[in-house]
């Protein structure tokens, strides 16, 4: 295959993951790889034996890794960038709502159900959306990420 042809097969691997990542069975263990580094998923790398993004991109075949960065920087190029409301994840028990709190202590904005805000996760930002348990009257990421005090957080512009 081709470099073009390489980019191309790994943008349609990348659309069919991101409609169900469990199709990741049916892939060679070099698409896999190459799709979990544009993907920037060192969950999926460690599933696959390999300790580092270095360690898998050594692994596969050069095209692919070049693929794989291709659609890494086009991915990050049109993900959505954190606002200037960004600061200290706080909980107001008072209001029974998360906020985001300047550097001053000010009150930057309230967080509600159906906003994407992105959070600190172990060091590295992830955009998540945050939901409303009804029934637990409780905010929570619809990704699983822990909301915390004094956690940084972001508005998705």
């Amino acid at each position: 295959m081709t470099q073009d042809q390489i980019t191309i097969r790994l943008g349609e691997i990348l659309e069919v993951l991101d409609g169900d990542p469990r199709h990741r069975g049916v892939l060679s263990s070099g698409e896999r790889l190459a799709a979990s580094i544009a993907l920037d998923r060192t969950d999926w790398i460690a599933e696959d034996g390999f300790a580092t993004i270095a360690a898998a991109g050594a692994w596969i075949d050069p095209e692919w890794l070049v693929a794989a960065q291709m659609h890494k920087a086009r991915l990050a190029a049109s993900a959505p960038k954190p606002s200037i409301d960004a600061g200290t994840l706080a909980y107001d028990i008072v209001a029974g709502r998360w906020d985001i709190i300047g550097p001053r202590g000010q009150r930057m904005t309230y967080i509600n159900a159906g906003d994407q805000v992105f959070l600190n996760v172990g060091g590295t930002l992830r955009l998540t959306t945050i939901e409303f348990d009804e029934a637990g009257q409780r905010y929570y990421s619809a990704d699983g990420y822990p909301l915390a005090n004094g956690g940084y957080a972001a508005m998705s512009t």
